[in-house]
């Protein structure tokens, strides 16, 4: 259980970084 949250935790953070990454590029 403590790997599957860690893989939900870190899917969170690959789509705020690519929502951060689409930011840049409309900028």
């Amino acid at each position: 259980q403590l790997f599957e949250y860690h893989n939900q935790n870190f899917s969170t953070r690959l789509i705020i970084d690519y929502l951060g990454l689409i930011k840049i590029f409309i900028q």
